[in-house]
């Protein structure tokens, strides 16, 4: 309940949980998600640097831009 509403999650009480149709979805929110080729972007990776050392003096750099 972090997203579309704000409530502490031990007030939340799941009442019902249900499986239903792709073309029973209403909201335009959940109904982007049903495409089976859908991407996401991965703005912030970190590179894994093989055969360097460990410990380093230097924050990894995540932004690629």
């Amino acid at each position: 309940m972090g997203a579309r509403h704000r409530a502490r999650a031990d007030t939340i009480q799941i009442l019902k949980v249900e499986e239903i149709a792709a073309n029973k979805c209403r909201r335009p929110n959940i109904t982007q998600f049903h495409n089976s080729k859908i991407r996401f972007p991965l703005p912030h990776r970190i590179v894994k640097r093989r055969g360097l050392s460990r410990f380093t003096t230097v924050k990894p750099r995540t932004h690629f831009y």
